[in-house]
Parts: C-alpha cells; sequence; structure tokens
C-alpha cells in the first residue's frame, strides 16, 4: 500500500505537476489518437517537453534584461516602466501556477471543440501560443482573487473556452473583409484592436483613400520583418536613451543599475546596448520554445478538431493576414508604435501622477505583429487613411489596457513585464475586479461576464456574418479595382500561411521572344 501512494504521489508532484512534462504527455496521447508512428509520438512528445523548457529559459534571460532598464526608468522618471511581453510574463508564472495554466489550457481547448460543436460558433482557435498565455492570465487573475487551483482551473477553462470561439465570430465581419470569403477566421487575442482598427478605418477613408499597396516602401525598411533584428534593434535604442537620462539625472549613481556597476559612462553605455541585444536573444529564445511546442502540439489539436467539428472554421495567427497587404503591415506597424509613444506620454504627464498607473514602454513585438495586423484591418475599410489610423489607435489601446491590467495581477504587476495584446487587458481587466469580489459573488461575476461574451458572438454571428455583413460597402471588394485600389490580396498568391494553407496560384507568365514552344501536355 505504502508502495502504491509512493507512486502516485511521485506521478502528481514530480510529472503531471510540471508543466513540461504534462505538455509533453498530452501531445504524445494526441499522436497515439492521430495514429502516428512510436517513433513519431516518442519524438514529438520531447519536442514539446523541451519547448517548454525553452520558454523558461528565456525568461530567465528577459528577467535578466528587464531588471537595469527597470531601475534606470526609474530613476529616470521616478515611475514604474513595464514592458509588455506576453512570453516572458509567461515564463514567469511557470514557476507558480505551471501545473494550473497547463491543465487550464486543455480544459479550455475542450470546452471550445464542445461550443465550436453545439453552438453556432463553428470557429477552431489553432494559435496555440495564445492558448498558453490567455490560460496564464487567467490564472495569474483567479489566483489573485484567492481561488483555489481546482476552482481557477474549471472557471478559467470555461472562460477560455468561450473566448476561443468568440473573438474570431466578433471579429468576422473585417476578416471576411480582408479575405474575401469565410475560409480562414482571425485567432489572436488582439481581436478589440483589429476590430476598432476597422471601424476608425472606415469614419476615416471614405472612397477616397486608395489602397496601401500602391504605396511604394524602401527596402531598407524590409529588416523590421525579422522579429528579433526589430526586437534587438528597438530594446538598444530604449537602453541607450534611458541610460543616457539616467546619467542625466543621477550622474554616477545610475551606474549602480548593472550588477557590479559601471566603470565609466562609456562602460554604461556599452553595457545598456548589451542588455539590449541580450533581449532581443532570449525573446528568440523564447519564441523559439512556443514554436518547438506549437510543430507537435497544434497537428495533434488539428487533427483531433477536425473529427470532433466537422466544417469548422480555421482560427489563425495574426500574421495570415499580412499577406493581404504587406505595405499596410509596415504602416500600422509605424502608425501604432506612434501611438504607443503618444500613450506613453499621457501615462507619464497625466495618468501616473494622478492615478498611479504604471509606464507602459512601447515594445517592438507586440506593436509589429498586433499594429501589422491592425493596418490590413484598417486598410481594406478605409485605404491608407484607415491603416494609419487603425494602427495608431492600437497602439493607443496597448498601451492604455496593459496599465490598467497591472492593477490585477497582484505580485506579478512587480515582474517589469506584463501581456502586450488588447483582449488580455480588457478581458483581465473585467475579470480581475470581478474575481476580487471573492468567494461566491465572485464567481457569479465572473460566470456573467463569460455567458455575456458568449451571448455577444452568437448574436453577432446570427444577426451580422451570416448575413453577409460588409462593414465598408462604399469600398470595393478583395479582388476588384474599384476606388483606384489594387487587389491588396496580390502579394498573398504565392505565400504560403504557417498553417500550410496557400492561396491560388500566380498568374501566367509569358514566355521571352525566341523561347522554344513547351511539349504539349500528356
Amino acid at each position: 500500500m505504502d508502495l502504491l501512494i509512493t507512486a502516485a504521489q511521485f506521478l502528481v508532484n514530480e510529472i503531471l505537476s510540471v508543466p513540461a512534462f504534462l505538455i509533453g504527455i498530452i501531445t504524445g496521447v494526441g499522436l497515439v489518437a492521430l495514429r502516428r508512428s512510436a517513433g513519431q509520438v516518442i519524438g514529438g512528445a520531447l519536442k514539446a517537453t523541451l519547448g517548454f523548457l525553452l520558454i523558461g529559459a528565456g525568461a530567465t534571460l528577459v528577467v535578466a534584461s528587464l531588471d537595469p532598464l527597470g531601475v534606470m526608468i526609474q530613476d529616470a522618471t521616478g515611475a514604474h516602466g513595464v514592458v509588455p511581453t506576453n512570453e516572458a510574463i509567461v515564463g514567469i508564472a511557470q514557476e507558480l501556477h505551471g501545473a494550473q495554466v497547463a491543465w487550464l489550457m486543455i480544459l479550455g481547448f475542450a470546452v471550445s471543440l464542445v461550443l465550436a460543436r453545439f453552438t453556432p460558433l463553428r470557429y477552431v482557435f489553432l494559435t496555440g501560443h495564445h492558448i498558453l498565455f490567455m490560460a496564464t492570465l487567467l490564472t495569474i487573475v483567479l489566483a489573485t482573487g484567492g481561488y483555489s487551483g481546482a476552482v481557477t482551473v474549471i472557471v478559467g477553462g470555461a472562460l477560455l473556452g468561450i473566448l476561443m470561439v468568440s473573438l474570431p465570430a466578433l471579429a468576422h465581419p473585417w476578416t471576411r473583409r480582408i479575405t474575401g470569403d469565410d475560409s480562414i477566421a482571425i485567432g489572436h487575442f488582439g481581436t478589440a484592436g483589429y476590430v476598432a482598427a476597422g471601424a476608425v478605418g472606415r469614419l476615416v477613408g471614405g472612397r477616397s483613400s486608395r489602397s496601401t499597396e500602391e504605396l511604394k516602401l524602401p527596402e531598407s525598411l524590409r529588416f523590421l520583418r525579422d522579429s528579433m533584428v526589430a526586437t534587438a534593434l528597438s530594446m538598444v535604442l530604449m537602453y541607450v536613451v534611458v541610460a543616457a537620462i539616467s546619467v542625466a539625472r543621477e550622474g554616477e549613481s545610475a551606474y549602480e543599475a548593472f550588477d557590479g556597476g559601471a566603470e565609466n559612462l562609456g562602460n554604461f553605455l556599452m553595457q545598456a546596448v548589451t542588455q539590449g541585444l541580450q533581449f532581443g536573444i532570449a525573446v528568440a529564445v523564447i519564441l523559439f520554445g512556443v514554436r518547438t511546442i506549437l510543430g507537435e502540439i497544434v497537428p495533434a489539436f488539428q487533427g483531433i478538431a477536425a473529427k470532433l467539428v466537422p466544417g469548422a472554421i480555421p482560427a489563425l495567427d495574426a500574421p495570415i493576414v499580412f499577406p493581404y497587404a504587406q505595405n499596410a503591415v509596415l504602416v500600422g506597424f509605424l502608425s501604432s508604435f506612434t501611438g504607443g509613444l503618444l500613450g506613453l506620454a499621457v501615462l507619464s504627464l497625466w495618468l501616473n501622477p494622478a492615478f498611479g498607473l504604471a509606464l507602459i514602454l512601447p515594445g517592438l513585438v507586440p506593436h509589429f505583429f498586433t499594429g501589422g495586423a491592425a493596418g490590413v484591418y484598417g486598410n481594406a475599410t478605409g485605404g491608407r487613411r484607415g491603416a494609419a489610423a487603425g494602427g495608431f489607435v492600437n497602439g493607443l489601446l496597448i498601451t492604455f489596457l496593459p496599465a490598467g491590467l497591472l492593477l490585477v495581477l497582484g505580485d506579478f504587476g512587480e515582474a517589469n513585464t506584463t501581456f502586450g495584446d488588447t483582449d488580455f487587458g480588457w478581458f483581465g481587466i473585467l475579470i480581475g475586479f470581478g474575481a476580487s469580489i471573492g468567494s461566491v459573488g465572485g464567481l457569479v461575476v465572473v460566470s456573467a461576464l463569460g455567458l455575456l461574451v458568449l451571448g455577444s458572438a452568437i448574436l453577432v454571428q446570427k444577426k451580422v456574418v451570416d448575413v453577409g455583413w460588409d462593414p465598408s460597402p462604399h469600398r470595393s471588394r478583395p479582388g476588384t479595382a474599384l476606388d483606384g485600389e489594387t487587389d491588396s490580396s496580390a502579394d498573398a498568391d504565392t505565400a504560403t500561411t504557417d498553417s500550410g494553407a496557400s492561396a491560388a496560384p500566380p498568374p501566367k507568365i509569358a514566355p521571352p521572344r525566341g523561347a522554344p514552344a513547351p511539349p504539349p501536355r500528356p
């Protein structure tokens, strides 16, 4: 009997409570269900486990890089500065809530499949890392509210499943304006920013604003598409600027921001450059860990979902819309970053002194991915002006919402990082304040919020999506050339998405003069 108890304790405490091992086991089970070979099952399970361990290793690097920056920001401004990085706070949370996050993520996916099967919301959310991010947010917020691990997993799993089918539906009229059909949906928790970008684009664009795809951007800006390079560059610039301001205000005492201090001004500035580069490396390590996990988990989830929800619409990551308007991606990114800078100024000059809200520094990763996608949504409804305005509004949202979210994250609010995308902000704030009521009352409020989101999505699906409502009927549909627009999906013809789906083949090009005739087809 003692042997059985010891074995059970070992299984629960040393395997099932370790998220890396748990995810590896679930991946293996999913691959077995798909009738993969023994080698594929073992390899897939090991890769998923290693991916989770990579996330933890990258998070350690992120924390080490952000700590000196936080000190310097406090020296330079006297305020608490935070860089929103989803991967960083998820990695930090694994140490305290890793097992709960894993179980909540699994339960949430199961609930989403049930809802997709038995409600009009037939969307299968396949952006695995965002499922992980939202599962982590819900775990942190509910645990901060004082709820037990079991309650956190059950309630959080239900809320996660609701979001996974509801948010793609709420954004689908705007997504369909980009793609021209119902082949895909957006499965990314930046939905509020994308819908806002589409709505603002419609207001400011009109019929006269041409598509961004008629713009010719310099090739020198294309390097910003490499997220590791762009992240490292932005953090280096931010570090150097903050370091210079810190030295100007504090003198040589600012050197103490780094472990062991700095020998002189030149050494201080070069340490700042090094920390900025290390941040880019850390995020790259975390992203590689996430991709490693997704490379094994998502195929298993896709196979299971296809069997349980026939005819479902796949909800995919934000970059799925990038090929439809590649110039809009850069316009939206730059506009979003500008909005982030303005939002930072508002926080530092008004909201921080008046209400104590933290300063949210514009991180390049969320501004590039969500701002770029917001630019595509704004361009679809309002052309160039829509792309710029949509990105700008997204930048404001992902600056102010994370500042409010920090109020409900408990001890994690002191981690010098937070969640960066809009849906984490507004939903986390609502659930956080609801859960803070505590006991049964808090659960009632939290459950009511989840049901409200689900009911709203079903209503939008029936009354808006299913009837084919067009959010910008005065502009040409994708594939036409009214209003002087070029087909923004032309660049997508040769693009293949991460999910493996590709668009229509490119048009045929006439052979050069004098070329021999091709042989006849058999």
